[in-house]
């Protein structure tokens, strides 16, 4: 993750796009912290985060990544970059993220 605030923007886009896809519930309930992190840096009502912090939006950013099968180190700079080579396969149930 090369740009912390970016990523977060890129988390929140996402969130306000998917949150009520049923694809993306799994890693909503896993990433309780990094989605609201993502939230708060992105609407300026933290300054900055803490190591801990970057770690939790890191793992919040590669997942998502992982999702959409793209480069997490990539600098992306819009969710409709990141899904432009992204499909749904709606027949395909047995491939699952794990999280943790």
């Amino acid at each position: 993750m090369k740009d912390v605030k970016m990523s977060a923007e890129l988390i929140l886009q996402a969130t306000i796009e998917f949150e009520k896809d049923e694809r993306f519930q799994e890693f909503f309930r896993y990433h309780t912290l990094g989605v609201p992190l993502a939230y708060f840096l992105t609407s300026n009502s933290i300054t900055g985060v803490t190591k801990e912090g970057e770690g939790i939006l890191e793992d919040t950013w590669v997942n998502f990544c992982r999702i959409l099968n793209v480069d997490p180190e990539q600098e992306w700079t819009s969710l409709e970059e990141m899904q432009l080579g992204f499909m749904f396969d709606e027949d395909d149930e047995d491939d699952e993220t794990e999280y943790f």
